[in-house]
């Protein structure tokens, strides 16, 4: 029996409709929570270009914004407080709802906090009700990603160190003894015949 083909119209009708919907109550975490069950491989590339996109122009409108000044000091904190919320989150609250996490799933849960698109929105869309939240916020989206990617470097040089110091070296190949052939004598001597006797040739 085949498979169904996935509804791909009624999908898009669906999507459509949740984005509007989304867009006009700010509710971008539903879009995000829809994602796991709604995947149909019609939409991998357009919205991996959406995304992109997207990124790029919101990124674009945080210019004029950052231009105005930028809160250095309460940005390097707040990135760095929602960096280490993520590792305390990741180490002690993940196992108990969580079972059977390794210690390395751990580690990569703790230094998987990144900011993207949904932090730079959330900064533009603050901004018009709490002024200068786009200057604290920038500061942050760049400390949580260069933590982000220090950490997974440093993680990843640790894991292939500890991976080659616990490969063992390969056992040298031993030789084994080469038996005689059947009617092969040694260097020197003459083979017998087949009468048992040696040939007078």
């Amino acid at each position: 029996m085949r498979p169904r083909r996935p509804a791909t119209p009624l999908a898009v009708v669906l999507v459509v409709v949740m984005l509007l919907l989304a867009a006009s109550n700010m509710l971008m975490l539903a879009v995000a929570v829809a994602g796991l069950f709604l995947r149909t491989p019609a939409f991998a590339r357009p919205l991996a270009r959406a995304v992109i996109s997207a990124f790029l122009l919101a990124t674009a409108l945080l210019g004029p914004f950052v231009a105005q000044g930028v809160s250095l000091g309460p940005g390097l904190l707040l990135g760095a407080s929602a960096f280490l919320a993520q590792a305390v989150v990741a180490a002690l609250l993940m196992p108990l709802f969580v079972r059977g996490l390794s210690g390395r799933d751990r580690v990569l849960l703790g230094i998987g906090q990144q900011n993207g698109l949904t932090a730079v929105l959330l900064a533009l869309t603050l901004e018009r009700d709490f002024p200068r939240t786009v200057g604290i916020v920038a500061p942050a989206v760049v400390t949580i990603n260069l933590r982000h990617y220090g950490a997974q470097t440093a993680f990843g040089c640790w894991s292939r160190h500890r991976a080659g110091k616990n490969r063992r070296p390969a056992a040298p190949e031993q030789s084994l003894p080469r038996h005689q052939a059947a009617g092969e004598g040694r260097r020197g001597e003459v083979p017998p015949t087949a009468d048992g006797l040696r040939s007078s040739a």
